[in-house]
């Protein structure tokens, strides 16, 4: 029960957090990620990182994620594709480059300078999406380019980082599946296609079929957390 009055307490406090950085003007995530540093190890020490406050986040995220795909205009995606390409690019060059030079300045050594920038070029789609959702700009240009970017940004890093894990660290056994995993990844893309194409329609005309409450939600909700869950499990 104590995990209750923790998740009473966050709910509780970001909403407050919340509140207050709309009063200010800013986004309203600013203020959740402030309590949620001020209710941390960093700060009171009252919620600490334990399982299911980690499965609940995990949760909290997917599920904005899933959102944020429902409300996205797709045309609008594919007709900004270009431009979030190339933010997406100068979003890891410049981190990267950046990251880099500063540890070397800091006498880094060189392996460990290229990780940092790889590091620096990761983006929070999560973030990115509660912002957009926030001040109403998701089907946008500039919202879609952003969307876009940050989306392939992380896929973009991920890759980038499997490369340098096996390629710097030299070990062989991390080169031998590298391939493998680009492989996984690449099937896991075209799945997606095929479930958004023709699998999930069918699921869920089958789910408005069912005498059942919240038939469609429920079958809405095993897509998006499946898919999440194949996911993590070719490492993406």
């Amino acid at each position: 029960m104590e995990f209750i009055g923790i998740l009473c307490l966050i709910l509780i406090s970001t909403t407050i957090g919340s509140h207050i950085s709309r009063r200010l003007g800013i986004p309203a995530v600013i203020g959740q990620l402030l309590v949620g540093v001020l209710l941390g190890q960093a700060g009171l020490n009252w919620v600490k990182p334990d399982i299911l406050v980690h499965d609940f986040s995990e949760i909290g995220v997917i599920l904005l994620m899933f959102l944020a795909g429902l409300e996205s205009d797709l045309s609008l995606l594919k007709k900004y594709f270009r431009p979030g390409m190339f933010v997406a690019l100068l979003g890891i060059i410049f981190p990267v480059v950046f990251g880099w030079l500063t540890g070397e300045a800091f006498q880094v050594s060189g392996n460990e300078a290229i990780f940092f920038g790889i590091i620096l070029a990761a983006t929070s789609v999560s973030i990115s999406v509660e912002v957009l959702k926030e001040l109403n700009v998701v089907n946008t240009k500039e919202g879609s380019t952003i969307l876009g970017a940050s989306v392939v940004d992380d896929i973009l890093v991920v890759l980038v980082l499997s490369f340098s894990l096996s390629f710097l660290t030299g070990e062989a056994s991390s080169n031998a599946s590298l391939p493998l995993v680009l492989i996984e990844q690449l099937v896991y893309f075209v799945f997606i296609f095929l479930l958004v194409k023709w699998i999930a329609p069918f699921l869920l005309s089958f789910a408005e079929k069912v005498y059942a409450n919240s038939s469609i939600i429920i079958v809405s909700l095993v897509i998006c957390l499946g898919m999440s869950y194949v996911a993590d499990l070719v490492g993406l």
